[in-house]
């Protein structure tokens, strides 16, 4: 449990660091507009831009598409949707996330992701649907890295529940 609270807690401080910073890199499609909202009475940020990935979990496939990349010295985070900070009273949006590296909330010890390769430990959550999604077990993920740091896989178990959780994304 306290695995999952951190991991969750790692998710929120690299969204909300976003959320009070620049807005998304690339060209947004016409229907999203990036920046910070309120959403049901809570703060949340939209991300836009060219990034995707796909999700595998219990024998379903989740897509998220409009979000953005951001590739710093010593770690890469992936937003994707719309991240919900605090409690709504409305249905949370879909919302993807990956960050790998070393970063604010990053486990102690963890490696700077600062070219293609393997790393183990980091941040994968989601939200589907509006019912939660999984989150992956932050010292057990395999995240892989390539084209320049510009998309990659990744898998591991959920923090809570049963089973695996793989997938992939590009920036």
């Amino acid at each position: 449990m306290r695995t999952a609270t951190a991991l969750a807690l790692g998710v929120l401080l690299v969204a909300a660091a976003v959320v009070g910073g620049r807005a998304a890199a690339g060209t947004a499609a016409a229907s999203c507009t990036p920046g910070v909202i309120t959403y049901g009475g809570a703060q949340a940020r939209v991300f836009c831009g060219p990034a995707k990935a796909t999700l595998k979990y219990q024998g379903k496939t989740w897509k998220f598409t409009q979000g953005s990349c951001d590739k710093l010295a010593d770690y890469v985070s992936v937003n994707i949707g719309t991240v919900v900070i605090g409690t709504s009273t409305k249905k949370k949006p879909d919302y993807f996330g990956l960050t790998v590296g070393k970063f604010l909330g990053a486990a102690n010890g963890a490696k700077p992701a600062r070219h293609d390769g393997t790393y183990t430990g980091g941040v994968v959550a989601s939200e589907h649907g509006g019912k939660g999604g999984p989150i992956v077990n932050a010292e057990l993920v395999k995240i892989t890295l390539s084209g320049n740091r510009s998309r990659g896989t990744f898998s591991g178990p959920v923090s809570l529940g049963t089973g695996k959780v793989t997938g992939s994304f590009t920036c």
